[in-house]
């Protein structure tokens, strides 16, 4: 996949997914999720190239779990998956309060979350920042040298290596690799469905 002239990692059996809701809602998409209140829908407003946009908005809490996203599942079991997408943080910057987060980009195993993408909340500053799985705890580790602000486009791929012993998530934003796990424990190689 050329991005900046350089090639990352090119998937061997090529795209398996690809949409940029031009058909105006999430019919090419395996399904949508949201919780009470909060939305996810396809508009016309501000998009990167086209004429529609996925538009995501979930409400302030103080504590607990919101959640709006389209999501794919995968046909076949896959070791290595690679993700592309452009966001836009049109507002809620900044967070609140340290720990505070949300999610831009996720790779689930089995109905569990492997690993995630996200702009969190460290140090009194938002970061972009990956958050996973190494097979017994989590691991994550965040971008200083690049940072979430509002009404900008943002380009981001993340790359998902599972693996026993070799296991490894690396994101790019702007096409400059900024966040790498590597050598990482992961599960089973045949688990990465979705």
């Amino acid at each position: 996949v050329p991005s900046n002239g350089a090639i990352y990692y090119p998937p061997g059996s090529g795209v398996i997914f690809e949409d940029e809701f031009e058909s105006g809602n999430y019919s090419q998409w395996a399904g949508v999720t949201t919780t009470t209140g909060d939305n996810a829908s396809v508009a016309s407003l501000n998009p990167y190239t086209g004429r529609y946009v996925g538009r995501f908005q979930t409400g302030t809490i103080t504590s607990g779990t919101k959640y709006a996203y389209c999501y794919e599942s995968l046909s076949q079991a896959a070791t290595d998956v690679y993700a592309r997408t452009y966001f836009y943080i049109a507002d809620g910057l900044p967070l609140n309060d340290n720990d505070d987060r949300f999610g831009l980009i996720g790779f689930e195993i089995s109905s569990q979350l492997q690993c995630t993408l996200r702009v969190s909340r460290s140090g009194g500053v938002d970061r972009f920042s990956i958050t996973g799985s190494n097979g017994t705890s989590s691991v994550s580790k965040n971008s200083d040298a690049f940072l979430p602000i509002e009404g900008q486009w943002f380009c981001l791929e993340f790359f998902i290596r599972v693996h026993s012993t070799i296991g490894e998530y690396r994101a790019w934003i702007n096409g400059i690799e900024r966040i790498a796990i590597t050598n990482q424990i992961g599960k089973h190689t045949s688990e990465l469905q979705s």
